[in-house]
């Protein structure tokens, strides 16, 4: 398969070995407090922190596991009743790991060393306006959704919802302005997360180490891609 040989030319730089070494020591200190391994929250972390990592770098094979990530982070998000997460990831994030794929291989770098790398595009000022209205009116409705079904922190589950799908519908695309969106969302899910362990929740020690490294690359990630979309 297409996408398992683009795994040949996944390259780790200094700031990405460092990101999952974070990752790992977040994971150790959670086995030792906990006395156990925590196969969910390490398979979920670890996958999802490859999926942004090889994203910000533009490398397709992002979306293979972003696909595991999916999966398993809707499991971890039911268990502590951020329902929006789990419609999200399941219905939103699963499918468009395929949709994104497809996308993306349609536009893909030919020069030699930028194999598995796509082009990126940027945003006019007028199109940056009219989306940050759109999200604002679609965050308002999508909490009262979430209200009416008691779910936990409608209104941060919501903008982290609506932010989500706005961005990766801007990811398949190929633009560098979602990574200012995921920026927002990295902070609104690290905030979910700590209100989360603050009650006990499963696995939300090992998800506020995930979300704070999906942080610091999603910085990594707007400064490449603007770089790659000159």
């Amino acid at each position: 398969m297409e996408l398992f040989r683009q795994l040949k030319f996944i390259r780790f730089n200094l700031f990405d070995y460092f990101i999952l070494i974070l990752l790992l020591t977040v994971n150790i200190i959670s086995i030792v407090d906990k006395k156990q391994i925590d196969v969910i929250s390490l398979t979920t972390s670890f996958s999802g922190i490859l999926c942004v990592l090889l994203a910000a770098k533009g490398n397709i094979t992002n979306f293979l596991f972003g696909l595991i990530n999916g999966f398993l982070y809707a499991y971890v998000s039911y268990k502590s009743s951020y329902y929006g997460e789990v419609m999200l990831n399941l219905g939103f994030y699963v499918p468009m790991q395929f949709i994104g794929y497809y996308m993306w291989s349609k536009h893909m770098k030919k020069d030699k060393g930028d194999e598995g790398i796509v082009k990126t595009f940027r945003l006019s000022w007028k199109n940056r306006a009219i989306l940050f209205l759109v999200c604002a009116v679609l965050i308002y409705l999508y909490s009262f959704l979430l209200q009416s079904i008691r779910g936990n922190q409608p209104g941060l589950d919501s903008a982290s919802t609506i932010l989500s799908v706005v961005a990766m519908l801007l990811a398949i695309k190929a633009y560098a302005e979602q990574w200012l969106i995921w920026i927002t969302v990295n902070i609104i899910s690290v905030i979910l997360w700590i209100l989360a362990y603050q009650k006990g929740g499963d696995h939300s020690f090992v998800m506020i180490g995930m979300w704070s490294g999906y942080f610091i690359n999603s910085i990594y990630g707007y400064i490449n891609w603007m770089r790659l979309s000159k």
